[in-house]
């Protein structure tokens, strides 16, 4: 979807504006969920000799002060963006609203970088030992960021995911889904979407930058679009 200043109120209609809002209050709810968790262990940790040490700091108070900061910029974000689909459900925009949104999403961007900077000031990992749990794959950009601040990353696997020992099946689904037999296919996650493409390249049905190309006429091609890398 692009949009110029000649197509503007034609490219962001009403609905797609809700559909935009809508989003934004769910990543505003799901930020404001992460920081409301941290504020909590913040307070209600029990008390430790190094967690002692922490809240002695005479900069402490500015762990907290800014996660409640982030919090309180985030609950706005959600109030305006949650409000904003009725609100901004005429045919034109409300573009004042829409700036008053756009400003308050860049504050809350800010203030969840500046608790996490904080927090990371006052309790640096450097030097210390980290387990990492990981489900199904390695969070290599999560690990990384640690081995950058100087921790110690014990990995702990709880499971893998991985091809089954007889692909035959496997690749007998997706020539029959290039060549067009298939009407339709379920996946249960997008891991089963990795390993079906990694098949379909093995036989010459599909590589890394492009889906395969159906051999028969509005047959459905192989494509990643429920895929969904994890992310830190």
């Amino acid at each position: 979807m692009a949009a110029t200043a000649s197509n503007f109120p034609e490219t962001l209609t009403s609905g797609r504006r809700g559909a935009l809002y809508g989003s934004l209050a769910g990543t505003s709810a799901a930020l404001l969920g992460f920081v409301l968790a941290a504020l909590s262990i913040l307070i209600a940790l029990p008390s430790s000799e190094r967690m002692d040490a922490l809240r002695d700091h005479p900069k402490w108070e500015r762990v907290p002060s800014s996660y409640f900061r982030a919090a309180r910029a985030l609950l706005a974000a959600l109030v305006l963006c949650t409000l904003g689909i009725a609100l901004d459900s005429a045919k034109t925009a409300w573009q004042l609203y829409e700036a008053v949104v756009v400003v308050v999403l860049a504050l809350c961007l800010v203030r969840v970088a500046a608790a996490v900077v904080a927090l990371d000031a006052e309790a640096p990992v450097a030097g210390r030992r980290v387990a990492v749990l990981e489900y199904g794959v390695a969070n290599d950009e999560l690990i990384a960021g640690l081995a950058s601040r100087g921790a110690k990353v014990l990995r702990v696997p709880l499971y893998r995911w991985a091809l089954p020992e007889d692909t035959r099946p496997l690749r007998d689904a997706a020539s029959r889904l290039a060549g067009g037999s298939v009407d339709f296919l379920l996946f249960t996650s997008s891991r089963q979407v990795d390993h079906v493409m990694e098949i379909a390249a093995e036989l010459g049905l599909a590589s890394a930058s492009s889906p395969p190309r159906p051999n028969t006429k509005g047959s459905p091609p192989l494509s990643r679009t429920t895929r969904r890398p994890a992310r830190a």
